[in-house]
């Protein structure tokens, strides 16, 4: 085929065939294009375009990107000449349509333009001419100057090449390979720029593709759970996945070196295996894939693991290799002998469990009939095989005594439906006519295809072995759990993720619980699959594993589907492979559980389990700790261990009632140490099969009835002394009363009938407000409201008896609860009239006291000042003859003289205190303070004083006399205030039905020894020299205070200031 050289594929004449398809000669045309047309390699079309250009058919030139291109010139061309002229060539650049091809002036700017240009990027020739090449640049290229460095570098090297994003007329993007060469004559003058530029869009795609291709296969070796490698035929491995190095510990630097030669491979039986039996042996031989050949592989540390190996010939041109995977499948081995051995015991537990048991296949034939069987029926296993027991000679009849036709037993229902029969009472009648009842149970067992491959059916004669049916059931149960763990298969989700989180892969259950098609997920990041609630979950998570490239496993609860997903991730550096599943199942149980063990061992209370015959089966830790027995010492003893035989028999006896709910019962524990401890139970019963067992709640009643016995004795200690508090309140003259909140007597002593003159009867029916007139019951019911608030009351009213008697009485009473807690008024009432009367007389005495006091105060006034007129007269007219004693003299007798009148001032002011004052209204002490402060900002100023007010409280009482007194405390706060500024407080608290006002100061404090006689009437401490003043100041202030129902007192030590203190009534 074709000349010597050429290709083994095309011939020459194929390759004129190709330039003959163009309308004129000239058209440059390129490998590729060769290759597309004749359907071969571009290798191959290269060689043939080359023998060609040898034998002068076709010219060739390498462009300025290093692209070749050939042409077939016209017929006065073929010379053998080595380039067209420039006529030609220009039209050869222009009808190249692969390239763009043009050429730019020295500062970039676009002087000409191919074809190829124009179908590359879009622009006429006109439209693009006169622009600069940054046109086609992207606007982030262009503003880092990159057109502009590529020229200044092509200008400086001659040429330079660059690869990236450039933009067409109609704004899309293409990815480019250029080539721009600098132009420069023979000067070394630069006259421009070529530039060629490929459009490598698809290249480069393809390239991505084939990369995220093989990263997925890399990904997908790295992470599947099987070790990977690639063998050439002398068994050395050319590539091996990190599953397969470090279960070698082989280092990477090492893998060339390393053949499979060198693995001691032995068979089951423990026998060396020659390397030409081995499976990548036979792979390289026969051309045929070995798959799950099993064998034995000595590990690097000395154990000998077993192994699945697949071997898979991999045919690459003329090299051959092998793929060989190599699973480590020891404990699968282990499982496997651990099942054939469960599978040995379960097979044994069958043939001789006490209980009659038969298997049948799905021919309903016989084929194993266990010991028991054999001995009830008195038959061998080849009888049963022979005459099977529901479709030979048998008869069966129900439980009704109704014969079964063969498709009625439950074997045939089993085959029928798939579904077992449980507790099915049967009777089966012997070919030798004997009938034995039984409890039948039949179950089908499936086989790996699904269908029905055994029948076991179950027969108790439960006429013998009653009492031991529920421990059959519970073995029944624990094998039929084994069998179906055994038989159980989990179907696991996956899908694989990028490093850019995006889904490359995924399965038809990943995309079944993802809830989506599997084609809409691929390629969409997994935070937008994901479900919002746990995304911050997953995301900790996924980003963990691949930070740390540790494989990590988690749990978590999705709302939107309600389950529980189990995920196994799997990083590598390109992404992470994940496999989850439901396991909501799993979870709930293991939560339900864990509550109902948590309610049990927690509780306070003793919990117990015991069987029908009185055997203990179960105990909580409480219910040892109160026996005192360990929880593995009672379970299994009769409960008689720690209770007597008479309460046995009552919660026997009331279960067999079918009590539903039985009372309480008290009864004693004896513990281990003998003691016995006093108990309160109740129980239920459980009922298991035929069978049921007793579940109790015991309770240590000891605290309670000592707690019962202090309260009866308490009630008695109560009783005597009500009857002891009785006896003492009728002793007292006073009345006792204890009203209500709705004014109701709620208790009274024998006083209040004396008094009132009403019976017991009586004065239970009536209310507090019945015993006064109206004007007083008014007073009295907002008196009683306002103690309730404030906790205190006082009042002075008229009682009415029951003839019509009016007595004054002064009630007082505090709050407190009642033994329901309910508030309650309490207190007494004391018959005044004799202080009336003494108050009367007191009063008129006052009266004519200050009457008294007035006239002497009037007549004293008088001489006084007449002594002092005189005393001046003198010291005007003769004072220029007296000398200075007499001066002193004179002054010493005015000034005692003025003493003298401000001591009957005061003495007056003292004796008016209750005839002259105002009467008494509410009161707001925050405007009484601020005037007192007005009246003398003159000494506080002078002194720097610094006065603190709190908050006032609002008093019932006389406001001139309330500033008297708050005007006598402040001065003298300022006047004994030491050589300091003055700083006082005064301030407001309630003390009961009373508001106590202080006022404190830190000046030079008061003796103790004074205290008591500050407030006597002109008693002083100090002389007129050290400090001024009458004497009357605090014996005024206890006067206007006793006035208004309170008292005055002094708390003080020397140094340390003074706290001034009274009480007023609230308004």
């Amino acid at each position: 085929m074709g000349t010597p050289g050429s290709a083994p594929d095309i011939t020459r004449e194929d390759v004129r065939g190709v330039f003959t398809q163009f309308e004129r000669q000239g058209i440059p045309i390129t490998a590729a294009d060769v290759a597309d047309a004749l359907d071969c390699s571009q290798r191959t079309a290269r060689r043939a375009l080359d023998e060609l250009t040898e034998s002068g058919e076709v010219e060739r030139r390498e462009l300025a990107d290093g692209t070749r291109v050939w042409w077939q010139p016209d017929g006065d061309d073929r010379t053998g000449s080595e380039s067209p002229d420039e006529a030609e060539f220009a039209a050869f650049v222009s009808a190249v349509r692969d390239y763009a091809i043009f050429m730019l002036d020295p500062e970039g700017t676009v002087v000409n333009w191919n074809d190829g240009a124009e179908r590359i990027k879009g622009y006429r020739t006109e439209e693009i001419v006169g622009e600069h090449v940054s046109t086609f640049y992207t606007d982030g290229d262009t503003e880092a100057g990159v057109p502009e460095e590529n020229l200044e570098a092509a200008a400086d090297a001659g040429r330079v090449e660059d690869e990236g994003w450039r933009v067409r007329k109609d704004g899309t993007r293409f990815w480019a390979h250029v080539t721009i060469t600098a132009i420069r004559d023979d000067d070394g003058t630069l006259r421009g720029f070529t530039k060629v530029t490929r459009d490598m869009t698809e290249r480069r795609e393809y390239e991505q593709r084939l990369r995220r291709e093989r990263d997925f296969t890399e990904r997908i070796l790295e992470t599947i759970p099987v070790g990977t490698c690639v063998l050439s035929p002398d068994g050395s491995l050319t590539r091996a996945n990190r599953r397969l190095l470090t279960r070698l510990e082989i280092d990477d630097a090492a893998l060339s070196e390393y053949t499979v030669d060198s693995w001691e491979v032995y068979d089951e039986a423990g026998d060396r295996i020659p390397p030409a039996d081995r499976p990548w042996a036979e792979a390289f031989e026969t051309g045929d894939p070995v798959y799950d050949y099993r064998c034995q592989l000595d590990a690097p540390n000395g154990d000998r693991r077993w192994v699945s190996l697949n071997a898979a010939p991999l045919e690459d041109g003329e090299d051959r290799r092998v793929i060989l995977s190599l699973e480590d499948i020891t404990e699968q081995k282990e499982r496997e002998r651990q099942l054939r051995q469960q599978y040995r015991q379960t097979e044994q537990l069958l043939r001789t469990a006490p209980v009659a048991i038969a298997v049948q296949n799905s021919d309903r034939e016989t084929v194993m009939a266990n010991r028991r069987a054999q001995e009830v029926f008195d038959l061998s296993e080849a009888e049963f095989t022979a005459n099977p027991v529901d479709t030979g000679e048998w008869k069966i009849y129900d439980a009704d005594g109704n014969r079964l036709e063969p498709e009625e037993t439950t074997s045939a229902r089993v085959l029928e439906s798939g579904e077992p029969v449980f507790d099915e009472e049967l009777i089966f009648e012997l070919p030798n006519g004997d009938r034995r009842h039984y409890r039948v149970n039949t179950v089908p067992v499936y086989g790996p295809d699904g269908t029905i491959d055994r029948i076991i059916t179950a027969g108790k004669d439960i006429t013998e072995l009653k009492e031991r049916e529920r421990q059959l059931e519970q073995r029944k149960a624990e094998l039929e759990t084994e069998l179906n763990g055994i038989l159980g298969r989990i179907s696991d989700a996956f899908y694989a993720l990028d490093d850019d989180w995006q889904l490359t892969h995924l399965n038809d259950r990943a995309a079944e619980l993802l809830g989506q098609p599997a084609e809409e997920l691929l390629g969409r990041e997994i935070w937008d699959v994901l479900p919002e609630t746990d995304d911050e979950i997953y995301r900790t998570k996924f980003r963990t594993a691949m930070e740390t490239q540790e494989p990590l496993n988690f749990e978590v609860y999705e709302d939107g589907t309600e389950s529980w997903l189990e995920f196994s991730v799997y990083p590598s550096e390109s992404g992470l492979s994940i496999y989850f599943r439901d396991v909501t199942a799993r979870v709930e149980r293991e939560q339900e559980l864990t509550k109902y063990e948590t309610i049990v061992e927690t509780i306070n209370d003793g919990i117990y389990v015991k069987d029908e015959d009185g055997y203990f089966t179960m105990v909580n830790e409480a219910y040892a700790e109160l026996t005192g027995y360990d929880r593995t010492e009672l379970v299994g003893e009769h409960a008689s261990l720690v209770v007597d035989e008479e309460t046995i028999t009552e919660s026997r006896d009331q279960i067999a009632a079918g009590v539903e709910a039985p009372p309480a019962m008290e009864t004693e524990l004896q513990t281990a140490s003998g003691d016995r401890v006093p108990v309160e139970g109740t129980f239920a019963t459980l009922q298991t099969g035929d069978s049921h067992e007793e579940i109790g709640v015991v309770r240590d009643v000891t605290e309670r009835k000592e707690r019962e016995r202090a309260l009866r004795e308490r009630e008695r200690r109560l009783k005597e002394h009500k009857e002891f508090t009785d006896d003492v309140l009728n002793a007292v003259d006073d009345l006792f009363y204890l009203i209500d909140a709705d004014g109701n007597l709620q208790r009274w002593n024998e006083s209040v009938n004396d008094v009132t003159g009403n019976s017991d009867a009586e004065i239970e029916s009536m209310t507090a407000l019945d015993f006064f007139d109206e004007e007083h019951a008014e007073q009295v019911a907002a008196t009683i409201a306002d103690g309730f608030e404030t906790g205190d009351l006082q009042i002075e009213a008229k009682i009415r008896t029951r003839d019509g008697e009016e007595i004054p009485y002064e009630f007082t009473a505090s709050t407190l609860e009642d033994p329901d807690g309910n508030e309650v008024l309490t207190g007494i009432g004391r018959d005044i009239t004799d202080r009336l009367e003494y108050e009367h007389q007191l009063e008129a005495s006052n009266e004519r006291l200050e009457q008294f006091a007035y006239a002497a105060s009037h007549d004293l006034q008088e001489p006084l000042r007449m002594v002092t007129s005189y005393l001046q007269l003198l010291e005007n007219r003769y004072g220029d003859d007296l000398d200075d004693d007499a001066e002193e003299f004179i002054d010493f007798a005015v000034d005692g003289a003025e003493r003298m009148r401000q001591m009957i001032d005061g003495l007056l002011q003292y004796s008016r205190v209750e005839t002259r004052g105002d009467p008494f209204e509410s009161i707001d002490l925050n405007d009484v303070l601020d005037e007192t402060l007005e009246n003398l900002e003159l000494q506080i100023d002078e002194n720097q004083a610094e006065v603190v007010v709190d908050s006032l409280p609002t008093v019932r009482g006389d406001a001139s006399q309330l500033q008297q007194v708050f005007q006598n405390l402040v001065s003298n706060a300022i006047e004994y205030s030491g050589d300091e500024p003055p700083e006082i407080r005064i301030a407001a608290e309630r003390n009961g039905a009373k508001y106590v006002i202080s006022v404190h100061d830190d000046g030079i404090g008061i003796d103790p020894e004074d205290q008591d006689r500050i407030f006597e009437v002109f008693h002083r401490l100090h002389t007129h020299e050290e400090h001024p003043g009458t004497g009357i100041g605090l014996a005024l202030c206890r006067r206007i205070i006793e006035r208004h129902g309170g008292e005055i007192w002094v708390d003080s030590e020397p140094g340390n200031g003074t706290t001034f203190s009274f009480t007023l009534p609230p308004a």
